[in-house]
């Protein structure tokens, strides 16, 4: 299992990679477009979590999930914005990382036709 939160935060990318991948497939201007909206949020929600892994590891030497406990406690601020960051990393509604992965999908719903996973 993977300890390490900075490494854990970049093994997601990978999964935020295939979002992109999927806009991409959409083969079009509307694709494209919500492709950069989720690249501005993705980069936005990411770059906070990483901010708030690093102060933590400043703060307690380490960067392992042990080091977050008692963090609501200790530094309550950091806290609540590292949840918010994963929220919406998983994208949670309705926070910015639901609205991409949700403008990302219906465009690539359109060119994958019927018979699909997708909603209308």
């Amino acid at each position: 299992m993977q300890d390490n939160l900075k490494r854990l935060l970049a093994y997601s990318s990978i999964a935020h990679a295939g979002y992109l991948l999927m806009g991409l497939a959409a083969a079009s201007t509307a694709g494209v477009q919500s492709i950069l909206v989720y690249l501005v949020i993705y980069v936005f929600m990411n770059v906070g979590a990483f901010l708030v892994v690093i102060a933590v590891s400043r703060a307690t030497g380490g960067e392992t999930s042990r080091n977050l406990r008692g963090l609501g406690s200790r530094a309550p601020i950091r806290a609540l914005a590292l949840t918010v960051f994963l929220f919406s990393l998983t994208g949670l509604p309705p926070l910015a990382g639901f609205t991409g992965k949700y403008l990302i999908s219906p465009r690539w719903c359109s060119r994958a036709g019927s018979g699909t996973w997708c909603w209308r």
